[in-house]
């Protein structure tokens, strides 16, 4: 799921009953909201490092190899 995320609609996103869900922002890919059942909202980035198997010099890149700190 994708949104754009506003001050607004980070505040009326609901926690899910069960589990952990995350929601996508539509303009910045890569920039995750985490909400846990009891409300809590954590940020999380995905990123790629070149050279480790993200983006090559030549710009191609391996989704297989992201990373979130």
């Amino acid at each position: 799921m994708a949104v754009t995320f506003t001050d607004l609609a980070v505040e009326r996103m609901r926690p899910p009953r069960e589990g952990r869900i995350e929601v996508g922002d539509a303009v910045m890919r890569g920039l995750l909201l985490r909400i846990t059942p009891r409300g809590t909202k954590t940020w999380s980035v995905i990123y790629k490092v070149p050279g480790e198997g993200g983006y090559s010099a030549s710009g191609s890149g391996d989704y297989r190899h992201q990373r979130r700190p």
